[in-house]
């Protein structure tokens, strides 16, 4: 969200406070903006709007990013399904932007996308053991990759490596 956003939220969150019989104050007004800063408007408004027909309770700034962005499992699951998919599509010898830091650095930490083949070649069992560790790790990395900027910003394939 921008500047030019503040009046729509705030009438947003108004509404949502009354609805629900929680006090606001300009502190309190102030933190939500800034929490919720990095998440477009129209999202927001529509977490808002879902939160007036399903939340008991005033939601946490976090509650309303949750709820557009998904929990950290979930977008750990996604990013492990695009990174398989890219496996199948693409293959390791083409590089591959997946435009996720987090990502390109959780593939980078098992051992880079031109290794990446050999996650497709194992059993069931032990590709599941990698899935948990890639989980975890992109779970670790996503926070700071995002808000500090680290991290490849492609992965380079086997190809690029050649030549």
């Amino acid at each position: 969200m921008t500047e030019t956003d503040r009046e729509a939220f705030v009438e947003g969150l108004v509404i949502l406070a009354e609805t629900l019989g929680e006090a606001l104050s300009p502190g309190k007004i102030r933190g939500y903006f800034e929490g919720l800063r990095d998440l477009p408007l129209n999202p927001v408004l529509a977490a808002m709007r879902h939160a007036l027909g399903t939340a008991k309770f005033f939601p946490k700034p976090g509650d309303l990013s949750e709820w557009i962005e998904g929990r950290p499992d979930d977008r750990a699951a996604l990013a492990w399904t695009r990174f398989l998919r890219a496996l199948a599509e693409v293959g390791t010898y083409q590089s591959v932007d997946f435009g996720d830091q987090a990502l390109h650095a959780t593939v980078e930490a098992l051992g880079g996308w031109h290794e990446a083949w050999r996650i497709e070649r194992l059993d069931a069992k032990d590709q599941g053991f990698k899935r948990a560790e890639f989980c975890r790790l992109y779970g670790a990395l996503e926070g700071r990759h995002a808000t500090i900027g680290l991290g490849p910003r492609r992965l380079v394939g086997q190809h690029e490596i050649a030549n």
